[in-house]
């Protein structure tokens, strides 16, 4: 990053730290939760009043009104607490030096699309190879809160092996995991600390904590059957869409091929299992069971599909008939006999 990129990219932080600041201290910042808990209050209180209550639905209605303005209170006295007004807009030349430590201590730091990122070391934890990873710090979602504005990029992803979107213990979605970081980082994201941002940031990235991880570093190459949702001791990998399953729910197909619940079919007749390619099912017209191919019989009357106990074969023609067909044809017989 040259001298005339880390100028225009510290003009950028600037502007944008300012403007959240601005936010903070105008008491315009409100979580959206805040806003639906004063919403739902006064939706109560609309509700009392449009439906004409009588008197005695008075105290009701003060005490909606207690809650309002307990929230309130307590609003105001966490925004003086959080002390907005005395927080400090770092100057152009703090965040230079910051882009300057930042490059000193990471690789490939650069400014692109309104996005600072830097590129960690190739992370291992616990003999676990985890890969180099991406911390970007999206300029245009700039918020006190990492998991809007914040993006951790696996660049050479190893994700545990039960979800591809899980690239390290502390990121899902390419969002991190604060833990107890969360104060830190969220006090940086308001005071502009980009330098400490990034610090904080890799620290958890590189550090495991065991006590809440998406999934523990013990798990990270072992998965959960899809089937049953126990974990695979010893994994069969179906031939057919190749997820796996644990040995108890994989089935084999007649020609040996190792299939999963979804890619095989079984015959409520025989019991056999079958792949798609060895055998095609249908469903026997009367009792509506699944019946292969090999347990079909096709009536040569009606030429519906039946199973083993609803068809009948005709011992003088040898003819198959479904049971209904083939009393038919029994009572024609006897009408022509008399």
């Amino acid at each position: 990053m040259d001298k005339r990129t880390i100028q225009r990219t510290a003009t950028a932080l600037h502007k944008t730290i300012k403007k959240l600041q601005d936010e903070l201290k105008n008491n315009t910042y409100i979580d959206t939760c805040s806003l639906n808990s004063i919403e739902n209050v006064v939706y109560q209180i609309k509700g009392i009043r449009e439906n004409r209550e009588t008197p005695k639905k008075l105290e009701e209605i003060l005490t909606k009104a207690d809650e309002i303005q307990r929230f309130l209170d307590d609003f105001i006295h966490n925004t003086k607490a959080n002390n907005y007004e005395n927080i400090e807009l770092p100057s152009t030349e703090d965040l230079i030096c910051d882009i300057n430590s930042l490059i000193k201590k990471f690789k490939n730091v650069e400014y692109k699309d309104k996005c600072l990122s830097v590129d960690t070391e190739f992370i291992t934890l616990e003999n676990i190879d985890l890969g180099s990873f991406k911390i970007k710090l999206h300029l245009d979602k700039y918020d006190s809160k990492a998991e809007i504005c914040l993006r951790i990029v696996a660049l050479n992803p190893h994700p545990a092996i039960g979800d591809p979107t899980i690239t390290h213990p502390h990121v899902r979605d390419q969002r991190l995991c604060e833990g107890s970081g969360f104060g830190s980082i969220t006090k940086s994201l308001k005071e502009g600390l980009i330098e400490n941002l990034f610090n904080i940031v890799n620290t958890i990235l590189t550090d495991y904590n065991d006590e809440s991880p998406y999934v523990s570093l013990d798990e990270w190459y072992t998965m959960n059957c899809r089937n049953c949702g126990e974990m695979i001791e010893e994994e069969c990998s179906c031939e057919g869409c190749g997820e796996s399953s644990c040995s108890y729910c994989a089935v084999s197909c007649q020609c040996g091929s190792n299939l999963c619940e979804s890619c095989s079919s079984r015959c409520d007749n025989c019991g056999e299992t079958y792949c798609q390619e060895c055998c095609r099912f249908s469903n026997c017209t009367k009792c509506k069971i699944k019946i292969c191919d090999y347990c079909t019989y096709i009536c040569v009357e009606c030429s519906e599909r039946f199973c083993n106990d609803h068809h009948t074969r005709d011992e003088q023609t040898d003819e198959i008939m479904c049971n209904e067909c083939m009393k038919n044809k029994q009572e024609k017989e006897k009408e022509v006999q008399v």
